[in-house]
């Protein structure tokens, strides 16, 4: 049987009555890898073997039909670096009304409005969780200005009434749920029950790794098996191969220490690959405009300590353009320009995260820092004048 193309897909058909194969702890361990979504090369990648090498480990399990071979679906096409209300403001521009309505107005109402019904209240009122009253209230004042029916009064909105109407309702509720104290404690107990539950639901949907034997015995002897692979991966210089060897006997024998300590030892090698990753992913995921989805991957591929100073600065740019995250995106952005202090255009997005945030002194601080870098700096000098008329 030919070895398929790398970007092929392997996914189980059935684990009854594999232990007739009688695999060998390298075709096991390669076996565990299969889950439906991850392609041939893939899992050469994450294994640390070469294609053919794991080509002929699971090519016994698809002759015995226990896993089948699919077509990976095709990579959806990466649309060019645009914003995704770009099409649909373009065509507002042409109309004689809508176009009476600034654009950045516009775009800004649309992005608020996405999702809206998902978001909890401090999301609504853009401030972290910890802020205290007085800066809710300001918050609240500050999006009251923006979204008020009055200020709109007379004019033609098409479908803006809809998208005002709406947050202008959300930002009211929002306000009088956090500004009474009563209130806000029970909100934050109702929030954290629903983050708890959700969490819970997410372990639930977690695949669970498939494990060869019944008795503790057969687990022992696999992990044992495991083990030995590991070690002579090892030898040869396969480290990243070699841990995962080790992370496999781990599961068959979690309390066995030299286990244990064997894929301690290489784990850093298993974390790097891991965060490279997380990175790469985290790119594609920016260029295709998902910018929630890359949130999540570069902040995993920070937790691991890897690739730290580019994820930084991609992180301090996604948390302006999703507007949220209060002082998290603050620390982020100011980790970030301890590795770019010659970066205008970061310095002015770390000021307006700063601003969104209501951290006001850092916000001028960064604007400054921006200015003297680059003395005409545009975005700098608008958020300084926003500034000042808070």
């Amino acid at each position: 049987m030919n070895r398929p193309e790398p970007n092929v897909v392997f996914e189980l058909v059935r684990m009854d009555g594999v232990e007739s194969l009688g695999l060998k702890p390298e075709e096991a361990f390669v076996l565990t890898r299969v889950d439906g979504h991850t392609t041939l090369g893939q899992i050469a990648s994450i294994v640390g073997f070469d294609v053919d090498r794991v080509w002929a480990l699971l090519s016994r399990c698809v002759e015995g039909g226990f896993v089948r071979v699919r077509e990976a679906t095709p990579k959806p096409k990466r649309p060019g670096k645009r914003d995704p209300f770009v099409a649909k403001l373009d065509a507002e521009d042409q109309d004689p009304e809508l176009s009476k309505i600034p654009r950045e107005l516009r775009k800004e109402l649309r992005e608020r409005y996405d999702g809206l019904e998902k978001k909890n209240y401090y999301e609504v009122l853009m401030v972290d969780p910890k802020a205290p009253t007085a800066q809710i209230k300001k918050a609240y004042l500050m999006h009251v200005k923006k979204l008020h029916p009055d200020r709109f009064f007379g004019k033609a909105l098409g479908p803006y009434a809809k998208i005002l109407e709406d947050l202008f309702e959300k930002v009211s509720k929002a306000y009088e749920e956090l500004s009474q104290e009563a209130k806000r404690r029970s909100y934050d107990r109702t929030i954290k029950k629903t983050q708890s539950t959700q969490e819970d639901a997410s372990e639930k949907k977690k695949p669970k790794v498939q494990k060869f034997g019944n008795t503790l015995i057969e687990r022992i002897a696999q992990a044992k098996k495991q083990y030995a692979q590991g070690k002579r991966e090892e030898e040869l210089g396969n480290f990243l191969a070699a841990a995962n060897f080790y992370q496999a006997a781990l599961q068959y024998d979690s309390k066995n220490e030299t286990y244990r300590t064997s894929f301690e030892r290489l784990k850093p090698a298993l974390d790097r690959r891991r965060a490279e990753e997380f990175y790469r992913k985290g790119r594609e995921a920016m260029d295709l405009g998902d910018a929630k989805r890359a949130l999540y991957l570069l902040e995993e591929a920070v937790a691991l300590k890897i690739r730290e100073k580019e994820c930084f600065r991609d992180l301090t740019m996604l948390y302006r353009r999703l507007k949220g995250s209060g002082n998290q995106a603050i620390n982020v952005g100011e980790q970030a320009l301890k590795y770019f202090p010659e970066d205008a255009d970061l310095h002015a997005t770390v000021g307006h995260i700063c601003l969104a945030a209501g951290s006001l002194d850092r916000a001028e601080k960064a604007f400054k820092a921006a200015l003297r870098l680059e003395k005409r700096h545009l975005d700098a000098s608008r958020g300084l004048d926003e500034l000042k008329r808070k």
